[in-house]
């Protein structure tokens, strides 16, 4: 009898006989499978469409559907589960039907607890082998495709080649690329006939040489296309035994391009030679000790020496011994830190005059990093240093200039300022004026000329109704130019209600006269602006609208009022045919004081003043100020 071992697999028993799936669970529940019953068929397939089982106990004989056409559903949805079947009556047919449709086994009733649990045991055994194979073949066809990939894929060329004969055997796609040829043509030849016909002797010979093992398996050779081009290659060679066969692994790599920078670095060198010696700076390389290596002829004109005689010397053999030591310090730090430096410093020709110089000094590195000498650029500067003190005068010059400027500037914007203000002023004393006195007194001739035609007798009053009526007209007409101008010099809701408001009010009358619509958008910003702001960016919008009447052709025009935490803005924009602003600043142009005014205006008030416009695209004015 087994033990009763925990088990993790899953049985699912169908029987129509409740005894047996009682009896089969208890029994495969205490050697510790998890079991779940059912009595027929139909009941078997809705719990497997719910659940996995490992394994399926299903009774052959069963009322409505048999368990042969169970075994069949089963077989066709859950393919990996196993099916035991149990029989009460031996049947040849059935149990060839059960095993062709891949049950695992038959076990007749009544059954011993040892036969089927040996049954069960084997059956999952089994079913452990068959993933454990399945898992093991998809690891190996993993492995191979990897490999495989690996093998096509790679960047440098694979061969393999007949250890015995030199036939290649088998190539990646990057060695069918290097030798210009199909794998079929190249399992045709010996791994020397890819070779440029001249070496292909010697090629045979190392061949062979390897093979025997006498040399290195890696170095440098040629292979030929069929075009005649020459790839330069380089090899490792490695024995390998496959299938009991021996062959040379190479892996080959196309090194043209590092043999074209190989070139190229010599080209370089040459070149490099060629610019030391026909630069007009001083050049030259030192070794560790300050030793001159090299140096080019200005450097040779500058001492009065050929470069040839300077080979060897030091700074000390050459300059005065303060400038000398002070080279050479220099050369010190730089071999000390390997940092580049860059300094301006004195020299004495060979005349004995002195002059400036730029130099670049540089660390010179071998192989292996370490720092092996200087190399040294220097350029003559004098001219340039004498013009950088002429420059510093300039500069001193174009300061004091630049503050002066400045300064009368400050005092042309605060006069402009006061202007502003006095005309504020004068406005509003005229606009009072003009209320108290002139305005008063047409009020009164208006009353008086009433008066008079109410008490004139009827004979006279026809004779002379017409010229009442007429002087009455004109004073009616005069008080309310007056009052239009009043309003003008000082509109009496700017006071009273602010920027926004006036500007609506006077956009309106500006809509009555010309018959553009103007938009005024916008709140009136809290707390209120000073009276002079106020009173300035209204007059900008005053002239703004003048401008659009006159100019623009616009048939909208649109005022923004912007309140932020620090500044106002106002934005006056016109859909009219807009201009180049850049045509203002040419000379004798008689156009643009209207926008110089508005410019002027805002810069009494401490503003921004900009102008946007395109022919076209109409016309955009902003003014931002501080709050």
């Amino acid at each position: 009898m087994m033990e009763n071992i925990p088990s993790l697999h899953r049985i699912l028993v169908v029987d129509d006989e409740e005894i047996i799936t009682k009896s089969l669970s208890r029994l495969l529940q205490y050697y510790g499978y998890y079991v779940v019953t059912a009595n027929n068929g139909l009941e078997c397939l809705q719990i497997l469409s719910a659940q996995h089982f490992d394994l399926v106990i299903l009774d052959i004989i069963m009322p409505g559907m048999s368990g042969i056409d169970v075994l069949q559903k089963i077989k066709e949805k859950h393919k990996d589960a196993e099916v035991i079947m149990i029989t009460g009556y031996a049947d040849k047919e059935k149990a060839v039907s059960a095993f062709r449709l891949n049950a695992y086994d038959l076990i007749e009733k009544p059954y011993g607890a040892e036969e089927i649990l040996n049954t069960i045991a084997h059956c999952l055994k089994q079913m452990e082998l068959k993933r454990e194979i399945g898992e093991k073949s998809q690891e190996l066809k993993e492995s191979e495709e990897q490999y495989r990939s690996i093998f096509n894929e790679a960047r440098d060329g694979i061969v393999l080649i007949d250890k015995e004969t030199g036939n290649i055997f088998n190539c990646n796609p990057e060695f069918e690329r290097q030798t210009g040829r199909r794998l079929e043509h190249l399992k045709k030849m010996k791994i020397w006939e890819v070779m440029p016909s001249e070496i292909v002797e010697v090629a045979e010979k190392t061949f062979f040489e390897i093979k025997e093992k006498r040399t290195n398996g890696f170095g440098e050779l040629e292979f030929q296309k069929p075009d005649g081009n020459i790839i330069p290659i380089e090899f490792v060679n490695k024995g390998v035994e496959i299938r009991g066969k021996q062959f040379i692994q190479s892996i080959t790599r196309n090194i043209i391009k590092r043999k074209q920078a190989e070139e190229s670095l010599r080209e370089h060198d040459r070149q490099q030679k060629a610019i030391l010696n026909n630069i007009p700076d001083i050049a030259w390389l030192k070794d560790k000790e300050s030793r001159f290596i090299t140096v080019n002829e200005p450097f040779g004109k500058a001492c009065g020496m050929t470069p040839g005689d300077l080979v060897g010397k030091t700074d000390l053999d050459i300059w005065p011994k303060d400038l000398a030591e002070r080279y050479r310090a220099d050369d010190r730090e730089v071999m000390e830190t390997g940092r580049r430096k860059l300094l301006e410093e004195p020299l004495v020709d060979k005349d004995g005059n002195k002059i400036w110089i730029e130099t670049i000094k540089t660390p010179i590195y071998n192989g292996k990093g370490e720092v092996i000498g200087t190399t040294g650029i220097a350029r003559d500067i004098t001219e340039r240093k004498q013009a950088e003190e002429a420059l510093r005068r300039v500069a001193s010059e174009n300061a004091r200039l630049f503050e002066s400027v400045k300064q009368q500037r400050e005092q042309l914007l605060a006069l402009t300022t006061r202007l502003a203000e006095s005309e504020a002023a004068e406005r509003q004393q005229l606009a009072r004026e003009l209320h108290d006195q002139v305005g008063q007194n047409l009020t009164a001739l208006g009353i008086n000329l009433n008066i008079v035609r109410t008490q004139m007798p009827k004979e006279a009053l026809t004779q002379i109704c017409s010229r009442l009526d007429d002087s009455l007209s004109l004073v009616e007409q005069t008080t309310e130019r007056i009052r239009n101008v009043m309003a003008d010099l000082k509109p009496p809701v700017l006071d009273d209600y602010g920027l926004v408001a006036a500007l609506r009010w006077y956009g309106a009358q500006f809509s009555s006269r010309t018959g553009i619509p103007v938009y005024v958008q916008g709140e009136e910003p809290l707390p209120r602006l000073t009276p002079h702001v106020e009173n300035t960016m209204f007059r900008i919008t005053q002239e703004a609208l003048t401008n659009v009447a006159k100019y623009s052709q616009a048939t909208k025009v649109t005022v923004i009022v912007e309140a932020e935490k620090k500044t106002v803005l106002l934005i006056i924009m016109d859909n009219g045919i807009g201009f180049d602003p850049t045509q203002l600043n040419k000379p004798n142009k008689a156009s643009g004081w209207g926008l110089l005014t508005m410019s002027e205006r805002a810069e009494t008030i401490g503003g921004y003043f900009r102008i946007d416009s395109r022919p076209g695209q109409g016309t955009r004015i902003v003014v931002e100020v501080a709050r």
